[in-house]
Parts: structure tokens; sequence; C-alpha cells
């Protein structure tokens, strides 16, 4: 996807969520998102990057904008994690090339913390 259409998102009045996984943020025409509440909706955006789109046209109308939070595998393998949600609501998105390292009781992932609010994930 290179760009978001006007109006494409009209109407959606029931929306709370929004996750996008761009580096850079899409170009987005003003009435993408037309009367919808998104100053109580929340934008999750990929580490590191929370300002672009808090400045981004389109984008910085959403009232909380959150960074996932990065999540990197062990030693043994070149795999990384993004964790993203809140309230116990969490998507866990591993991504990589090679072998995922393996854990133990005593080599916890390092999404330990959330395995209880995990309820999405995502393998690409």
């Amino acid at each position: 996807m290179i760009n978001i259409g006007g109006s494409a998102f009209s109407g959606c009045s029931s929306l709370k969520d929004v996750t996008v996984e761009w580096a850079t943020p899409l170009s987005v025409p003003d009435d993408a998102f037309t009367n919808e509440p998104l100053a109580q909706a929340t934008l999750h955006v990929p580490f590191g990057i929370e300002n672009l789109y808090k400045t981004a046209e389109g984008w910085q109308n959403f009232g909380t904008i959150l960074e996932a939070e990065p999540i990197t595998d062990g030693p043994t393998g070149n795999c990384s994690g993004t964790l993203t949600g809140d309230d116990g609501n969490y998507t866990l998105t591993i991504s990589g090339n090679g072998t995922m390292g393996n854990y133990t009781f005593d080599n916890a992932v390092p999404w330990s913390s959330y395995r209880n609010s995990i309820k999405t994930l995502t393998v690409i």
C-alpha cells in the first residue's frame, strides 16, 4: 500500500484502535477518517517513529499514538518481536530470518511478562 484514499474510513464511528507497520507514515488525506472520534482512538506504530506520526497529516488527529515495544530474540537467532496493544490486549508479531532461539524457564522469552495479555500472534 502506498497511500490511503479520501473517505476510506468515513463513518467508522466505532473505530478505537488502528495499527500500522509503516516506518514512514503513508499519505492520508484529511477526509480519510471523517465522522470518527479519532480523539478517543489509539494509533499503534512501530518502535522509534512515534514522533513522525504525531506530526503527519491525517495521523496526527489520533488522541493517543503508541509505539510498539521492541523485543529481540536471544543471541542464537536473528528473529525479533514487536508487542503492540494495551490494557491486557496485546498482539505479538514475530519476524526475521533464520532460527528463533529456544527458551527455558531459566532463559525466559523477552515477552514473558506479557504472556497472559497476548491475544493475537502474527508470525511473518
